[in-house]
This record gives C-alpha cells, sequence and structure tokens, in this order.
C-alpha cells in the first residue's frame, strides 16, 4: 500500500511565542508565506507482527501517535522529496510532519479530517519546539496573518489575498528554533516586538507592509548574524529574514549577498493536499 502527499514551504516573517501546558492551545501568532517549493512524502506500508516506523526526524513521532491505537500492525517507510532547506526557517519539518501523516491516511485509507491530521502534527512540533506555527497556514497555502495561536481546531487565521509572486531567497545557515524559545529572555523581546508587528500588518494588511514589518522585527530581535542584520539596515529593497532561519527573503534579486544557497520560489496559495 501507499499514498503520497505534498506541502508547501512556509516562511515566518515575524512571530509571537504562547506556550502552554496543553499542546493543541499552544503555538504562535504571527504572519508568513507559502511557498511552491516543500515536501512531497511518499508512504509504504504493509502489514506486520507488530508496529515498526522508518521514518526521520519528528515525522517518525508522528505517525506513531497516527497508528497507536490501530487493530492491526504495520510496517511503515517514509521518503521524502524536499525542495527547501531544512531548520533555515522554511518549515521544513511542519512540511514533513503532515505530509507523511497524509500519506499514511491515504495508504491505509484511515477515515480522519485534514484538523484530525493536522492536530496531531501541531501537538508533536510543539512537544519536540521544532516549530510553533508552521502547520496550520501551511494546510491553507498564501500569505496567512496567525491572529491566534494553537492547533487548527482552536487557532484564528486570517489571510492577505495576492497572486503567486516570485521571491527571491538567500540561505546562510540554520537556526535551532528549540534553543530561541526555550529562552524566556528572547522570548519577552520577540512577543513585545511581534505584537507591535502584528498590529501594524492588520493596519495595512499588504504583501509590502508584511516585508517592512518583518524587516523591523528583525532588526529589534537580532534573530539573524550579522551580516544579514546589516543588510538588512542598510537596504532599500524589499527583504526580510525567514523566521526561525538565518536566510533572507525578497521581492527582488539582491547582488550583494554571498550566501551558501540561493534560489528562486512562488508564493503558493495551494496547501496540503494528496497526490
Amino acid at each position: 500500500m501507499k499514498g503520497k502527499a505534498w506541502a508547501p514551504g512556509h516562511i515566518t516573517g515575524f512571530f509571537e511565542v504562547y506556550i502552554k501546558d496543553d499542546l493543541i492551545n499552544s503555538g504562535s501568532r504571527g504572519a508568513g508565506i507559502n511557498v511552491n517549493k516543500g515536501v512531497k512524502a511518499t508512504a509504504e506500508v504493509i502489514e506486520s507482527s507488530n508496529d515498526k516506523v522508518k521514518a526521520p526526524g519528528i515525522s517518525r513521532y508522528a505517525i506513531e501517535n497516527l497508528i497507536k491505537d490501530l487493530d492491526k500492525d504495520f510496517e511503515i517507510k517514509i521518503e521524502f522529496e524536499k525542495k527547501i532547506p531544512e531548520r533555515c526557517g522554511f518549515g521544513c519539518s511542519g512540511a514533513e510532519a503532515i505530509t507523511s501523516l497524509l500519506a499514511v491516511k491515504d495508504a491505509l485509507g484511515l477515515h480522519l479530517t485534514q484538523n484530525q491530521i493536522v492536530g496531531i502534527a501541531h501537538r508533536i512540533e510543539v512537544k519536540k519546539r521544532t516549530g510553533l506555527g508552521d502547520v496550520v497556514p501551511q494546510t491553507q497555502g498564501g500569505v496567512v496573518i496567525r491572529k491566534k495561536e494553537g492547533g487548527p481546531t482552536v487557532s484564528e487565521i486570517d489571510r492577505i489575498p495576492v497572486k503567486e509572486k516570485e521571491l527571491f531567497f538567500y540561505v546562510f545557515g540554520p537556526i535551532e528554533t528549540s534553543e530561541v524559545i526555550s529562552s524566556e529572555k528572547k522570548v519577552t523581546k520577540i512577543n513585545k516586538a511581534g505584537r507591535e508587528k502584528r498590529k501594524k500588518l492588520l493596519e495595512e494588511p499588504s504583501l509590502e507592509n508584511l516585508f517592512e514589518c518583518s524587516r523591523e522585527f528583525a532588526l529589534e530581535t537580532k534573530l539573524g548574524n550579522e551580516e544579514t542584520l546589516m543588510f538588512l539596515r542598510e537596504t532599500e529593497k524589499k527583504a526580510a529574514l525567514t523566521m526561525l532561519g538565518d536566510s533572507v527573503v525578497s521581492l527582488e534579486p539582491i547582488d550583494e549577498l554571498e550566501p551558501k544557497k540561493s534560489f528562486k520560489a512562488k508564493i503558493s496559495n495551494e496547501g496540503l493536499r494528496i497526490l
């Protein structure tokens, strides 16, 4: 039995952190953009004498949670095709979690809603501190404002309708999400800046204002290396950092940067789907 699923990459421009005892009510507020380069998961499933999951990263924990109460045991193998870098602010772990779950759901013919699948992924992401606000926007596509934190049944989101415009990315390296969101001092600074930018964006919801708010957020929180922060201070281009990752995203090409990797991707108004 086989199943396949795809999810877009998701970049966050600014955010606020809200960790609570209940994982489904935890998460982040903020705003971000889904892009048409993402993650494709292929699930191969066979019946077995006991459950065995071969999957990288947090996808293994997500799948184990999905199948733990099934009447039969299965051996499940997940393979990913990734068009986005890992740990660089593109929502890769979230995309892995939701695509692997949807692919297994498809392979087994499970009767589950999208909210049930994404709820599992959200709880695992928050528990492992690999992400706080990617999986719900990744089911929607487009430019998303997260007005209330939490999983798919409790969060509140809105979208800024835009055309599928091309964006330019410059990747310098990873930032460990868990290290940032586990620091009380950093979270205090992040939440103050994030609240201000969310209010400013809601007053004028546009792609250009999202970039301006995101640039200001990066400079105020200093969540980037000195090279990228200096670039944001000096440039007149509409550019920002991907949160949390040391990568620059821009509405136009940038010649003066020397990243480890650069690529182009379009805004994706399409979210999580079965292939």
